[in-house]
């Protein structure tokens, strides 16, 4: 909700937006670092604290997504030298679907990508 009145404070747009572009690229950096270490995320084992994180990541993306387009966000790459936010979230969704034994909270994370993907997707 306070994202929304950041957005729609027209008297302080120029300010707003710049803290909305500072959360979106702290977003990303979340995302790509909780994911860094992972050689590829479709396989990899995950902990509990890692499975909050991400799912965390994932409900914030969703919720920023509802109220500005942040499509070429989520399509950014660094220049080839990160993934996208597209990519992680997809694998992260994929991911759920193999349900690695001892890792339920995983299925968390995949669903929770998943419904972000499809809220993106219906923006």
């Amino acid at each position: 909700m306070t994202i929304f009145h950041l957005v729609s404070a027209s008297a302080l747009f120029s300010e707003n937006d710049a803290k909305l572009s500072q959360l979106e690229e702290e977003l990303a950096s979340g995302f790509r670092d909780a994911v860094a270490d992972k050689e590829d995320i479709g396989t990899e084992y995950f902990e509990d604290d890692d499975v909050r994180l991400l799912s965390g990541f994932a409900f914030r993306t969703e919720s920023l997504f509802r109220i500005r387009d942040m499509t070429a966000w989520m399509e950014d790459d660094e220049g080839g030298k990160q993934s996208s936010i597209w990519t992680i979230l997809i694998a992260l969704a994929e991911r759920g679907s193999r349900g690695q034994k001892g890792e339920e909270g995983v299925s968390m994370v995949s669903a929770s990508a998943w419904q972000s993907l499809i809220t993106i997707q219906d923006a």
